[in-house]
């Protein structure tokens, strides 16, 4: 049974409460295919409201994610921007004071302010699946205020399954993103190529 009883919660931002509700204000899929923006314009979104968790599958994605929302931070807020932490299986960076938190889907919290949810097509993988399966349901479940979700076309089925319970993901909530520019075929890379390419710089 459904219920919009309002919950009290901490959210990423020191000191401010998110009132916790059955379902969260927006949901926004951003779907399509690598270096469409769809990560730009939730990282953008994030930026702006200077509070929130980002969750890919990467270490080296999480670092990149923390630089790139600590110079749009810079941009909106300009003297006063949210400190940007980063929390990873391998380190933890300012995550006590941190507004805004970049992780690895594994130690993402389940509740916040905002979630971006990227390479939601992880959650298909056997090994490493039930971490975004995880978040997806407590986005589900209104643990997060705002939600953004990222990856390819072909996800669009399984979220629409994931959230039909609640009946708010509707066709305005799938943004399709299109490459804006084009990627240039060069060639397969094979272990004998490599081993050429090598032994000519040797020589160069």
């Amino acid at each position: 049974e459904e219920t919009n009883e309002v919950i009290p919660l901490i959210s990423q931002k020191k000191g401010t409460v998110v009132e916790e509700t059955a379902w969260p204000e927006t949901v926004e899929c951003y779907l399509g295919p690598t270096n469409s923006g769809k990560t730009w314009r939730s990282l953008e979104f994030m930026a702006e409201k200077g509070a929130g968790c980002y969750a890919g599958p990467l270490r080296a994605l999480a670092w990149e994610v923390r630089l790139d929302l600590i110079e749009r931070c810079e941009k909106y807020w300009r003297g006063a921007p949210p400190q940007v932490g980063l929390w990873t299986g391998e380190e933890k960076i300012n995550i006590v004071n941190a507004s805004i938190l970049c992780c690895t889907a594994e130690v993402c919290p389940t509740r916040g302010e905002i979630l971006v949810l990227d390479e939601v097509h992880w959650c298909a993988d056997r090994q490493r699946g039930a971490a975004w399966t995880k978040l997806l349901l407590a986005a589900r479940d209104g643990r997060f205020r705002h939600v953004r979700i990222c990856g390819p076309n072909q996800a669009a089925d399984l979220l629409r399954t994931i959230f039909a319970a609640r009946k708010a993901l509707e066709d305005r909530s799938f943004v399709t993103c299109r490459r804006r520019s084009k990627l240039l075929f060069m060639g397969v890379i094979t272990a004998s190529s490599s081993q050429n390419n090598n032994k000519k710089k040797k020589f160069e």
